[in-house]
């Protein structure tokens, strides 16, 4: 029994083996194990992202606010942008996106104001922001 990928763009059973799907000539990806700075294509929202990064403002914010007070929120703010630029370099943006560059700097750019949002409603629960 030979294993088989099915395109995701025509549905046709390919070869586990070939790189191109044999009807719609798209080319498959083979499934590998998604990594933490992985993203998912599909979904508008991702939970891993946004904790890891929340996770990121909040220690940087929090080691930061002991040494320098007014620039705390500017150097979480760029670690957090430095970890969603990775957590996305990879990132495709679904085929029938018209304008791919902003569905993928629009889905950043969410990620990040979430992030922020749950970084503050954080360090003020912990005390740290007066």
């Amino acid at each position: 029994m030979v294993s088989t990928v099915i395109c995701p763009r025509c549905k046709t059973k390919n070869s586990k083996k070939a790189k191109v799907c044999y009807n719609c000539k798209n080319t498959l990806i083979a499934h590998k194990k998604p990594s933490i700075l992985s993203s998912n294509p599909e979904s508008k929202f991702e939970p891993k992202i946004i904790i890891i990064g929340a996770i990121i403002f909040i220690i940087s914010n929090a080691i930061i606010l002991d040494i320098a007070y007014d620039y705390s929120i500017l150097v979480s703010g760029f670690a957090t942008m430095v970890y969603l630029y990775y957590a996305f370099k990879n990132s495709s943006v679904p085929l029938d996106s018209k304008n791919k560059t902003r569905t993928l700097g629009f889905k950043i750019i969410v990620h990040y104001l979430i992030i922020v949002l749950v970084g503050i409603i954080a360090l003020l629960a912990m005390g740290y922001v007066n």
